[in-house]
């Protein structure tokens, strides 16, 4: 997320919430990463709200995250898998 110029948002989010070393550890994980644009569609009063508050930021950030490689291939509407976050997509 550091190095994509779509991402920046995502990225220092990630880093308000402590959740670099989640996705820095050893994984794999897939990452469904909102882009800077998604984020513009927020309310300021909303995304200002989340940078102030780790843990639940944290929280929302992790139904981003899911344990093991996953491709498009592996979405077929067949499966549900559960995120970081313990939810069920």
């Amino acid at each position: 997320a550091n190095s994509n110029a779509d991402l920046t948002t995502f990225a220092k989010l990630i880093k308000q919430a402590g959740l670099e070393s989640t996705l820095e550890a050893a994984g794999p994980v897939t990452v469904f990463a909102p882009s800077d644009e998604a984020f513009k569609a927020l309310p300021a009063a909303t995304l200002d709200k989340l940078s102030k508050d780790p843990e639940h930021l944290k929280s929302l950030l992790n139904y981003h995250v899911v344990p093991g490689l996953m491709k498009a291939a592996d979405f077929d509407g067949s499966k549900q898998i559960a995120t970081v976050n313990g939810a069920k997509v």
